[in-house]
C-alpha cells in the first residue's frame, strides 16, 4: 500500500481514539459529511489519471495492468462511468419486488 493511501487510512483510525465520545461522534458526522464530496475528487482524480497515461500512448490493456483492473474497466474510468457488480441471478429486481 502507498504511504500516501496508508496515511488517509491512519487519519481515519485516529478519529476513534478520540476519547470523548461526542466529540468522536461529532467528528465522525463532520467525516461522513465530506465523503460524498471527497468520493467525487478521488473519482475525477483517477480519471484524469488514466486519460493522461492514455494521452501518453499507452493502450488499455497496458492502463489496465498498470492500474491492476481489466482493459474494459479502465478505459470506463476514463469514461468516467461507474462499474458495479451486477446482482445475482436469482436476485429479485425492482419491479417484481415488493
Amino acid at each position: 500500500m502507498r504511504d500516501e493511501v496508508r496515511r488517509v487510512l491512519t487519519a481515519v483510525d485516529d478519529l476513534e481514539r478520540i476519547p470523548d465520545a461526542g466529540e468522536r461522534a461529532k467528528a465522525l458526522g463532520e467525516l461522513l459529511g465530506e465523503i460524498p464530496g471527497f468520493h467525487s475528487k478521488v473519482r475525477e482524480m483517477r480519471q484524469q489519471a488514466v486519460l493522461t497515461l492514455r494521452q501518453q500512448g499507452l493502450s488499455w490493456q497496458e492502463i489496465g495492468d498498470l492500474i491492476g483492473v481489466h482493459r474494459q474497466r479502465a478505459k470506463a474510468i476514463s469514461e468516467g462511468r461507474s462499474w458495479r457488480k451486477a446482482p445475482p441471478a436469482d436476485a429479485p429486481d425492482d419491479a417484481s419486488a415488493g
